[in-house]
């Protein structure tokens, strides 16, 4: 039975913390106003503004190891 009493205690905690991430929600779903990133227009035509996850994607994806490897022997 100890192993039940510990089961309910998780439970109350995990449905607190459901509320509690779902209330941040509701109230987090205004957008970011555009330009989310002021690039001066000097520079503009001389740099490329993106995320981290976009860049390693496109590196994964450009990337051309594979086609050599095996190709030493």
């Amino acid at each position: 039975m100890n192993s039940n009493s510990n089961y309910f205690d998780s439970l109350s905690l995990d449905i607190a913390e459901g509320k509690e991430v779902q209330e941040l929600k509701d109230t987090s779903l205004t957008p970011i106003k555009e330009p989310l990133i002021e690039v001066p227009s000097d520079v503009a035509n001389n740099i490329a503004v993106t995320s981290i996850d976009a860049l390693l994607n496109w590196g994964r994806k450009s990337a051309v190891w594979p086609l050599s490897f095996g190709l030493a022997c």
